[in-house]
Parts: C-alpha cells; sequence; structure tokens
C-alpha cells in the first residue's frame, strides 16, 4: 500500500515518529496534533492546543510527552479501552512540573532494570534479584524519569 493511501500523514510536517506499545502501534506527531496507527490504519487523531506548535516528542513505551515552540509539555499515555472496538488509546495526563521556568528540551527515559527506582530493596532477597531479571516485555514500568533543561524567562 502506498503511504500516502495509509492513516501516516503526508501532507505535512512530521515532528516524531515511532513505535508504541510494544511496536504494535505507530505514534505519529505533527505540530498540531498526535496519530496513533495500527498498521496502516490510523485509529484516532488527537489535535492538541498548546498554544503554539509542537516542536518536539520523545517517548518512553507507554509514554508520549510533547514540547511546544512555548516550551509547553504534555504527557499522553497508550491505555487499553475497548471502546469503539479499539484496543488501546492515547489519553492525556498533565506533567506535574514544579518549575515556572520555560522548558527549552526534554528526555524521556523507562528504567526496567530497576537501577533508578525510588523504593528500597533489600539487597539480600534472591526473589527480588529474580524479578529485576525478568525480561523487558514482562518487567513493570517503573518511574517515568524525567530529564528536562530549563530556561529562565527573561534571561
Amino acid at each position: 500500500m502506498e503511504l500516502d493511501t495509509s492513516g501516516f500523514a503526508t501532507q505535512g510536517p512530521t515532528v516524531y515518529s515511532g513505535n508504541i506499545g510494544e511496536n504494535r502501534y505507530i505514534v505519529q506527531v505533527s505540530p498540531l496534533g498526535i496519530r496513533l496507527l495500527e498498521g496502516v490504519n490510523q485509529l484516532h487523531f488527537i489535535p492538541v492546543d498548546l498554544g503554539s506548535p509542537i516542536v518536539h516528542c520523545a517517548v518512553a513505551d507507554p509514554y508520549v510527552v510533547i514540547m511546544s515552540s512555548e516550551g509547553q509539555v504534555t504527557m499522553f499515555v497508550l491505555k487499553s479501552d475497548s471502546y469503539g472496538g479499539r484496543t488501546h488509546r492515547l489519553t492525556l495526563q498533565k506533567p506535574q512540573l514544579h518549575h515556572q521556568s520555560r522548558v527549552i528540551a526534554l528526555c524521556v527515559y523507562r528504567d526496567v532494570s530497576g537501577m533508578f527506582t525510588t523504593e528500597s530493596h533489600s539487597s539480600s532477597s534472591r526473589d527480588e534479584l529474580s524479578l529485576r531479571s525478568q525480561s523487558e516485555s514482562e518487567a513493570p514500568i517503573q518511574d517515568l524519569r524525567w530529564g528536562l533543561l530549563w530556561k529562565e524567562d527573561g534571561g
């Protein structure tokens, strides 16, 4: 099938395109919204109005984090959903940012090793060590780690 006859948008710029949902879905981010596709079929389009165009996107499955040209950050999470026959959908989840400065760059990371967990673990427990050795697809999602760089307003 030709790309221009699929659900993938080809008539405008793409900010980001990649896989999500254990490579089952494609996420395509444009300056004005996000598309979720399964193969060549578009499942849905989410128009995003952050007051300025989307200029950056980072993905750490199941999270999609976008940033506008004005430094506004918004996060979407891929969740199971049976509504309308769809198996998954992206849902808006506003990140808890405690700094008032404008975000100028971002990076998201999913820790599947447990190395960066905020919970204390007993080093002598063999059960915990065996949990850490699970494959990435079986490992529970740890914390979504934000790597944010700040630019002070007026500087």
